[in-house]
This record gives structure tokens, C-alpha cells and sequence, in this order.
């Protein structure tokens, strides 16, 4: 989930489908006095990525005399929102708004250059660039740090909730589990459970087939398994796949 700071609000941006659950572990923790207000705009806004070599290019077209945002900066143009972020690996930009307007956007995008991508190029180029995904890695089985979300964790904000478990595995430096890349010859299923050397045992969880890498997948294991190199044994029913640690992300 990203959250925009637009000054008056904050803009949540969830994951596919997560928007209820977001919106009523919210309400959970609003109090009587707190000077909030929650509301659901997923029905009026539409949500779009550019991202890639050309981001910028295409950006300063589609925004020209507006300037660019900076990484994490947030900038209004006309009806839409433009946030600087960075997402897959690539810097680029998330564009939202009424959903005409982010429509608008689109066309001109590609009349600028762009190129309409389905998700599965999205998903491709999480896997390739080791990042943690919503209902894959990004989960509640696993603790932000453990699927190298560390750039997002706060050690010096007040009490959160969570904020123990953080503070005590920053302070001591050791987690249970550690999110590694894998590479073989063979498709790795997502649930696949993983042996490694030492028979300690991990999961496989996300997959995808690169051009470049062949047949790769994320996995958590325990860090002492997490060396690359180390080759692991990933269970599909009654098959056992060889699979090798690499370093993330892939190519590095």
C-alpha cells in the first residue's frame, strides 16, 4: 500500500481487492474524538503506472510546464494526481484521478510514446526486481523486514502497532526468515515448500518465467539458507525441483 500526503488527506493506494479490508482495520482504531474521516473513492478513481526507460520522457509531455516530481513527491495537474515513485525496480510515476480523467491521461501517454502493458508484465518485473508483493510476500505470515521492506519501517517514530517485534529484530540483527531470489530449470509454484542443505525448510512465494533469467521465484528461508549459491530442493507434490539462490534483484 502506498500513502500520498496531499496536505488535506492522505491518499491510500492498496493492493487489488484490499481496499474494505484497509478501510475497516481503519475504522477499528479511529476513536471517538480522532478528527477523521474515512471514504472509498475506488468506484470514482482510476490508478495508472508509467514506468520505464522513457518515464520521464513521456512525463514531461503529458505534464509539460508542470515540472516533474521528485522521488516521493506528490504534485497536482488538472484533475489527477502525479507521485514520483519508485516501483519494479524502475523510477516512474503513479497517475491518479477521476477515472475519466486518468483515461485522458492514458491515450495520451501512448499517443506520447508509451505502451499499454498487461500485469503479467507488472508481475514479471516485481519477481525480476525482488520486490515483496500483496498476497505473496506481503502478508500477515510474514514481518516487513523479513521481505526486505526495510526501507519502509520507521525505527524512530513513537509506539505503532507492531512497533515491538520491529525494534527487537533491528536491535538484535537477526530475523527468522529472509526473502531470497531462486532460478532453475523448471517452474517453481508459488506454495511450493523449499529443503535446504541444513533441512530447514522454506516456501516459495511468488514465480514467473524471464526472458533473461529463465524460470525465477522469490522464497522466504532462513537466513543461515540464504547465501547464494546454496541449492534447495523445492517440493511440488511428488516432484523435487533443484533450485539455486541468487542474488536479488536477479542480474545483480
Amino acid at each position: 500500500m502506498d500513502v500520498l500526503n496531499l496536505s488535506d488527506g492522505a491518499l491510500l493506494l492498496t493492493s487489488p481487492d484490499q481496499s474494505v479490508a484497509v478501510r475497516t482495520w481503519l475504522a477499528r482504531h479511529v476513536f471517538f474524538q480522532d478528527d477523521v474521516q474515512l471514504r472509498d473513492t475506488t468506484a470514482e478513481m482510476d490508478h495508472i503506472l508509467l514506468l520505464g526507460a522513457g518515464a520521464d520522457k513521456v512525463g514531461e509531455v503529458l505534464f509539460a510546464g508542470a515540472g516533474l516530481p521528485g522521488l516521493q513527491q506528490v504534485i497536482r495537474v488538472g484533475e489527477v494526481i502525479v507521485a514520483r515513485m519508485a516501483a519494479c525496480g524502475s523510477c516512474g510515476f503513479e497517475i491518479i484521478g477521476p477515472v475519466s480523467a486518468v483515461s485522458a491521461v492514458r491515450a495520451q501517454a501512448i499517443a506520447a510514446g508509451a505502451l499499454s502493458a498487461p500485469p503479467s508484465l507488472l508481475h514479471l518485473l516485481r519477481v525480476e526486481a525482488g520486490a515483496a508483493g500483496a498476497g505473496a510476500e506481503i502478508s500477515s505470515a510474514y514481518i516487513p523486514l523479513e521481505v526486505g521492506l526495510w526501507p519502509a519501517v520507521s525505527f524512530s517514530k513513537g509506539c505503532y502497532i507492531g512497533q515491538e517485534i520491529i525494534a527487537r529484530m533491528e536491535s538484535r540483527g537477526r530475523l527468522a526468515k529472509t526473502l531470497v531470489g531462486l532460478q532453475s530449470n523448471l517452474e517453481l509454484m508459488p506454495g511450493a515448500e523449499l529443503v535446504a542443505p541444513d533441512a530447514t525448510r522454506g516456501i516459495v512465494t511468488s514465480s514467473a518465467h524471464s526472458a533473461r533469467f529463465g524460470w525465477i521465484a522469490l522464497a522466504l528461508l532462513k537466513p543461515a539458507s540464504a547465501t547464494p549459491g546454496t541449492q534447495v530442493i523445492a517440493e511440488q507434490g511428488a516432484e523435487r525441483i533443484p533450485a539455486q539462490v541468487v542474488p536479488i534483484p536477479f542480474g545483480r
